[in-house]
Order: structure tokens, then C-alpha cells, then sequence
């Protein structure tokens, strides 16, 4: 569920219906509006998958598209940009378990434009990783004590990450470009406070 900043000024979740099971096992399930149904993104075997899904939320695992070749992939995280391209990033796992990551740009019918590889660190959680493609400010975000920003650039390499002092937890946030700033709407686990942590906007200059 969305917990939406009030300066946002417009609601992103109207409803909700009852649970729908896809029946499939794996994680990091993502749904995302295609032309003709719904795209389905699944986690599994290491590579980030596409499935097709109709109008009512029916998917089954047939006709696999694996966006990215790899097998090393853990957590995933996936965006539409608002030129219909879209932007992925997933954590790795080198020595320790997500102690490194990787980005990717696809265009608007998923052929992959490029990728490359976030630092791999032991000390940083690149795990429950956020994306956002604004067209102004594409980038990924993770960390748990700590938290960091890369941008993604135009050939899906990451640029140089950042550590932004003082913002929330990005483990399993959602991210949105609004008003010249990046917001990250989250519960963050350090904290029982549901206020300033949730709605803590971060300037990138």
C-alpha cells in the first residue's frame, strides 16, 4: 500500500480489490498496464522474467520473456519512464548475500539497451532497492542505516552513488520525482514514527 505525501495533491491508489493469487512460485512480483492486458514481472532463476497477463489478472507461466541473460539476480525492482521505455535494477550476491547490484534500461518493447554494475560493497543493503524514471532524475536507491542514489544513465549504467544524509531507508520504498525533488514514501524500520520518516523528501542538486 501507498502512503502518499499530502503535497503530491492527488491520490495514486483509489481502491483495492480482494487478494488475487497468480499461483506461481518465486518473488518480486511486479504488475505493470500493457496495450492488450497487463505485463506480469516475476523473479526467477537469477534473471528477471516477463509474462503476459490478461484484463483479469490471469497470468500462467508460459511464453517466458528473461529480460536480462543473467542468473544472479535476487531482489528486483522495475519502472515504466514516462517515454515508455522502462527501468530495472536488481541486487547480486558476490562474497555476502546482496552485497552488490545491477541496473538496466529497456526500450518500449523490452529489448535491452544496456546495463552495468553497482560498487559491490558488504557494508551497504542493496536489498528491496527502488527505481524511478522521471525523465529529469532516473536513478536507483538502496541501503538500510544508510542510504544511497545512483543515477541510471541513458546506456543503463549507473552513475556514481551518493549517500543522502538524513534521508529514510529506501529497503522496499517507493520513489516519485514531484516538484523538483525526489520523495520516498516508506515505513522505515529504524523508527515507530509514521510521519516526517515517511515523507522526508531528498534534494538532488
Amino acid at each position: 500500500m501507498l502512503l502518499v505525501p499530502g503535497a503530491l495533491a492527488a491520490p495514486l491508489v483509489v481502491s483495492a480489490s480482494e487478494e488475487i493469487s497468480t499461483g506461481l512460485g518465486g518473488g518480486w512480483g511486479r504488475a505493470a498496464p500493457a496495450d492488450d492486458g497487463w505485463h506480469f514481472f516475476w523473479s526467477a532463476g537469477g534473471d528477471y522474467v516477463r509474462l503476459p497477463m490478461t484484463d483479469d489478472l490471469t497470468v500462467t507461466d508460459r511464453d517466458r520473456d528473461p529480460l536480462t541473460g543473467r542468473s544472479d539476480l535476487v531482489d528486483d525492482a522495475i519502472t515504466a519512464c514516462p517515454d515508455g521505455t522502462w527501468l530495472h535494477a536488481g541486487s547480486t550476491t558476490s562474497a555476502t548475500p546482496n552485497d552488490g547490484g545491477a541496473t538496466f534500461r529497456y526500450d518500449a518493447d523490452f529489448g535491452l539497451v544496456g546495463q552495468g554494475d553497482l560498487e559491490t560493497d558488504a557494508s551497504t543493503a542493496h536489498n528491496d532497492l527502488a527505481v524511478v524514471c522521471s525523465g529529469v532524475v532516473d536513478g536507483v536507491a538502496y541501503g538500510g542505516d544508510a542510504a544511497w542514489f545512483a543515477r541510471i544513465e541513458a546506456d543503463g549504467s549507473p552513475g556514481e552513488p551518493v549517500q543522502l544524509e538524513g534521508a529514510p531507508s529506501f529497503m522496499g520504498a517507493s520513489l516519485a520525482w514531484r516538484q523538483d525533488r525526489l520523495w520516498a514514501v516508506n515505513f522505515d524500520r529504524r523508527s515507530e514514527e509514521h510521519t516526517s520518516e515517511l515523507q522526508s523528501p531528498c534534494n538532488l542538486v
